[in-house]
């Protein structure tokens, strides 16, 4: 039996355990006719969907996936019978949407039951054959094109301005290039509507981000023209007089995030070959230290809380802070102020920014331009107008509290930002205090289960950090320039230049315990057709069953959490010192099994790679013996396991194995006081332990009297 169907089955006993009566099963036949589906066993899923329909026979997704079922097993007629009964649940929808039109006509609700019902009527005129699971952003273009070929512009203003506020699709690129078509409409249109400033705060909105989106697509043009669209927009909106401080606080943002994205397209012409790196570093640090030159919106602003699309702004703020300050880090090279001196003195002049314009716009840049562009008339460009002041790591980790919640759903950008306070170089990972999941437990009991309801925080943890070690090696290993751009592998591109830091399995675990988490995934097939991978992960992280991790890499991730639980207390620093321990015994147990067999076989198709990780030197595995020895004798002495404690510390000759031996064995010293009687073998077998106690501090203080490493000096304040 294959792993994904003992999977599958595993997880329909779960959903069937939770129901109590027969009807209540067949509800779920659903949900488990689509799990058995995605493994094809398309038999089994046949009489679970056929249960359901008995308890909804007018379903459409039931009558959908049915016709599905049929057609993989070859039977087209039976098929389209299927296709042909979902049209029954036209009428009952068209009916509820009357409903809801009449009372609630610019709600969500609405809003997306009159794009289902246009899904809907076209699946119909097509017999089936169009997926009643449409994602809600294919629903949602189909609606607004609707409306927009019916000239209901009022309608489409509505609709769009709903959506927008409550940050529908922001990540989706094809939804802001439909966007930005209709404003331009609505412009044309409705031309009064532009004095209304909810209206400008929506088209900033829209132009921000469909320039920000373009940064990762690979046509340079189609960047620059966005770019210059939303600059061309900002110079008309600062002569706007709107007397409304949510819209002079989005207007001062949208001006910093101008200027951010000004200095992306200089970086993403050195990512193409088309600018050196050193000139780039030049040109887009004095774009960043414009953006630099206004904080983030105030987290203290009462109006972010009343609507998502405030909020949106001022997570982007941050985002923005966080962004600009990590690369102006970079490009400094530890020297922050120097850098601000030499890029303000030398490129944020009159010239400087002139060049600036002349690289962003070629060929585009004239008088014409000019005339209509804010960037190009702008003040925060030239040095002098306003003091910048440098930012600080310290300033950064605050920053990145809130811009870490911009980049959750997406893992590459989340390594990015690790990436920022960890190398290969390190021993282990630091303290990543930015990664919190509110409302999410940070740690559970059961371990061996893997229900998508049980994942954890420290789960999540453990995922990132493998992801980030592999691919802080990968950077070490590769660090060279590119042959076309001559930029070294380890440097790292602004986030939005969607530079891949982790490998497309990975993302897809990350997006889809994401999706599980925050209950963001609104179709049950997307769900449910990931269940078996997104377990896996689970059990990977959790060393269920054949884990796939080579043994750096476990010796690394508790090392990691170890270091972690120091800086946590109570239950999260137990939480994190327990999965260390789980590590350090998986790493024990690997080890046991490569002497034994003598050999180091890794499976090829492992989710967790790093470089050279089969290709383990005899030093290398000695040294990483060691530490295994010594992590897994200090969990047993601190579990009053003193014999196994003793026994390890044996086996290392270090001084700070010394120290602790002797602690172990005072410890068992005063555990038998407890134990045994007071025969004269049981005295004599005390006096041993003392004994050797003494001989190894005694050892010890030797060491300390000829030495001056750092361990030694980390023992003499013991």
């Amino acid at each position: 039996m294959s792993s994904r169907k003992t999977n599958v089955d595993k997880e329909v006993n779960s959903i069937l355990s939770k129901s109590s009566t027969a009807a209540e099963r067949r509800l779920q036949g659903l949900k488990i006719a689509i799990l058995y589906s995605s493994i094809e066993e398309y038999d089994v899923a046949k009489q679970y969907v056929e249960d359901f329909l008995k308890e909804k026979p007018t379903d459409p997704q039931g009558h959908k996936l049915l016709g599905d079922i049929h057609e993989a097993l070859g039977d087209e007629k039976s098929a389209l019978v299927c296709y042909k009964n979902i049209g029954k649940y036209a009428e009952t929808l068209k009916y509820w949407l009357e409903k809801c039109e009449n009372v609630f006509p610019k709600s969500c609700t609405t809003i997306r039951l009159k794009a289902h019902e246009l899904a809907v009527a076209r699946m119909n005129a097509d017999h089936g054959r169009q997926s009643v699971h449409q994602s809600e952003l294919e629903l949602h273009i189909q609606l607004i094109r609707y409306y927009m070929n019916t000239n209901q512009w009022k309608t489409v203003y509505d609709v769009v301005l709903r959506l927008n506020k409550e940050a529908k699709f922001e990540d989706a690129i094809i939804w802001f290039d439909l966007m930005q078509h209709v404003i331009m409409d609505i412009d044309e249109k409705t031309p009064e509507i532009k004095q209304n400033h909810e209206y400008n705060i929506l088209k900033l909105y829209i132009l921000r981000n469909y320039a920000y989106l373009c940064m990762g697509e690979a046509d340079l043009k189609k960047c620059v023209k966005a770019l210059k669209r939303f600059d061309k927009y900002l110079k008309e909106a600062i002569s706007l007089n709107f007397n409304d401080y949510i819209w002079l606080a989005i207007l001062q943002e949208s001006r910093s995030q101008l200027f951010y994205l000004a200095g992306v397209i200089i970086f993403k012409k050195t990512q193409l070959g088309l600018l050196p790196l050193e000139d780039a570093q030049k040109f887009s640090g004095a774009c960043f230290l414009a953006s630099l030159s206004f904080d983030p919106i105030s987290h203290t602003s009462t109006w972010i809380k009343e609507v998502k699309f405030y909020k949106w702004w001022w997570m982007q703020s941050y985002d923005r802070y966080s962004q600009v300050g990590h690369l102006l880090h970079t490009l400094a090279n530890g020297n922050i102020l120097e850098l601000n001196q030499s890029i303000k003195s030398q490129i944020m002049t009159i010239q400087g920014h002139k060049q600036i314009c002349q690289i962003l716009f070629e060929d585009s840049y004239n008088d014409n331009l000019i005339a209509s562009s804010f960037f190009c008339n702008a003040r925060e460009m030239v040095g002098s107008f306003r003091k910048l002041k440098p930012v600080t790591l310290e300033n950064l980790r605050e920053v990145d509290e809130v811009a870490f919640k911009v980049h959750l759903k997406n893992l590459s950008s989340l390594v990015w930002l690790c990436l920022q306070y960890y190398t290969a170089d390190m021993n282990v990972q630091p303290n990543y205090s930015f990664l919190k999941i509110k409302n999410f437990p940070f740690d559970i009991q059961d371990l061996p289960t893997c229900m998508v309801d049980k994942i954890c925080q420290v789960d999540i943890l453990v995922f990132l950090m493998a992801t980030v070690q592999c691919t802080a090696s990968r950077i070490k290993c590769t660090d060279r320039p590119n042959q076309e751009t001559g930029v070294a592998q380890s440097f790292l591109f602004p986030v939005c230049l969607k530079q891949k830091l982790c490998t497309e399995d990975q993302a897809l675990w990350w997006s889809t315990a994401y999706e599980f988490i925050t209950n963001s995934s609104k179709s049950s097939v997307k769900q449910t057709s990931l269940r078996s991978f997104f377990v896996f992960g689970i059990e990977l992280v959790r060393l269920v069953d054949s884990h796939g991790l080579s043994l750096q890499l476990l010796v690394h991730i508790a090392k990691s959490l170890d270091a972690k639980a120091e800086q946590h207390i109570s239950n999260e620093k137990r939480a994190l010192e327990h999965r260390a321990a789980d590590f350090w015994n998986q790493a024990s147990s690997l080890i046991k099994t490569m002497e034994r067999e003598n050999r180091y076989q890794l499976t090829t198709s492992r989710l967790f790679k790093e470089p050279g990780d089969t290709d383990l030197t005899q030093d290398n595995f000695n040294h990483l013996k060691s530490e295994v020895i010594f992590a897994t004798s200090l969990i047993a002495m601190k579990e009053s396991e003193y014999t196994k404690a003793v026994n390890g510390f044996r086996q290392i000759n270090s001084p700070i194995a010394k120290l602790y031996m002797a602690k172990a064995l005072r410890g068992h010293w005063e555990k038998s006081l407890f134990e045994t009687t007071d025969s004269e073998e049981s005295l004599s077998s005390r006096l041993r332990f003392l004994l050797e106690a003494r001989s190894n501090l005694y050892e010890l203080l030797e060491i300390i009297d000829k030495e001056e490493t750092s361990q030694i000096c980390k023992l003499k304040l013991q």
